[in-house]
């Protein structure tokens, strides 16, 4: 593998988007971690944590639960924003776009500072438009969403401003009509 980092970065870009969880994990080390925003919109509806830690978990979300959320039409765009180099840091700016579970579309920017070690990532730090993420559902106030499972409404806070308005996947539309909803499994209050 290069040990140029630009490069590794754009090759795990790929590996990424294969899904392939053979090719992801071979860009991270054991110990590696990819922090989110507490409470992002991705975490939320998928039930899964903002902080993964350790090679498994981010290359088990990356090869499988990502896609359960963003189904298809996976587009990323580098043009016209950024991707800056300095030793082992590489800051990437992007445009994401892709059609949700739902069939809504999504198109957000990101910001991820990816930190590497002895040529593989250890670390990754995701930041997030959260003011103009297009998904079709303001934000909510006060900051926290109302998700049914098994029948029941549970409240799952969210950092201060982070959008929550990232529609559910299919697992929760069930439990939704049992908690009085003919769509979706997620309510703003």
């Amino acid at each position: 593998m290069t040990t140029d980092s630009r490069a590794i970065v754009q090759a795990a870009w790929q590996a990424f988007a294969s899904h392939d969880a053979e090719q992801i994990a071979a860009f991270f080390t054991a110990d590696a971690e990819w922090l989110a925003p507490a409470g992002n919109a991705t975490a939320v509806a998928l039930d899964a944590p903002s902080h993964m830690i350790d090679r498994q978990a981010v290359t088990h979300f990356l090869a499988h639960e990502f896609s359960r959320l963003f189904v298809s039409d996976v587009a990323v765009d580098f043009n016209f924003r950024g991707f800056y180099v300095d030793g082992d840091r590489v800051i990437v700016e992007e445009t994401m776009s892709a059609t949700l579970a739902n069939g809504n579309a999504y198109r957000n920017d990101y910001c991820f500072v990816f930190e590497l070690r002895d040529g593989l990532i250890h670390r990754v730090r995701e930041y997030m438009e959260i003011v103009t993420s297009s998904v079709g559902i303001p934000a909510p106030t006060p900051s926290r969403l109302r998700i049914c499972r098994s029948g029941e409404w549970v409240t799952a806070r969210h950092a201060g401003s982070q959008r929550t308005d990232m529609p559910l996947p299919a697992r929760f539309e069930a439990p939704a009509r049992a908690c009085g909803r003919s769509t979706g499994g997620a309510s703003f209050g």
